[in-house]
């Protein structure tokens, strides 16, 4: 039930309204409640998973890859989630969410979410993902993994706009 409330939080705050570059970070912010916690009183591992999912939609909406999905009638799917974690986060504490795109090859993308508290690292989840279509997957196009792909209203030298495209395979 909490993972509603903060998506709710974050659909509120009208993330697509915010176009940023694939390649930039995003960030959502959020504060530690009694439910998030297990019995030593800190964050359970398996939060960390759901809350990166609300930056992970945070990061969806705002780089325009929902609207591309939704033209292609794909939906995301998670394969891999990996996580370490370095510090504990209590009761009522403040932290944010730093969502970043890795990479990409032909199936996956690459998603890293770097959990913050007081200018240090807390935790980082990598998430490895595809999209996935009724007709088949989504083919993810390499013709932009160049360095001169960093700005989304630049074209890289193959003539493609920056980030990673998405054609049914």
């Amino acid at each position: 039930m909490n993972l509603w409330f903060r998506l709710l939080n974050m659909l509120l705050r009208r993330p697509w309204r915010q176009s940023v570059d694939p390649f930039s970070t995003t960030v959502v912010g959020m504060r530690v409640w009694p439910f998030d916690l297990d019995l030593n009183f800190h964050v359970t591992n398996g939060r960390y998973l759901t809350m990166a999912d609300v930056g992970r939609m945070d990061y969806v909406l705002k780089t325009g890859a929902f609207r591309t999905a939704l033209r292609h009638k794909a939906v995301p799917i998670v394969g891999d989630v990996w996580g370490k974690f370095r510090r504990e986060l209590r009761l009522f504490e403040r932290f944010e969410i730093h969502t970043r795109m890795l990479g990409w090859d032909e199936k996956w993308l690459f998603v890293e979410h770097r959990f913050m508290s007081k200018g240090r690292v807390v935790g980082v989840v990598i998430m490895r993902g595809v999209f996935r279509s009724a007709a088949a997957r989504c083919r993810l196009s390499k013709s932009c993994a160049t360095s001169a792909c960093r700005n989304s209203r630049r074209h890289c030298r193959n003539g493609c706009s920056a980030g990673p495209t998405v054609a049914t395979a």
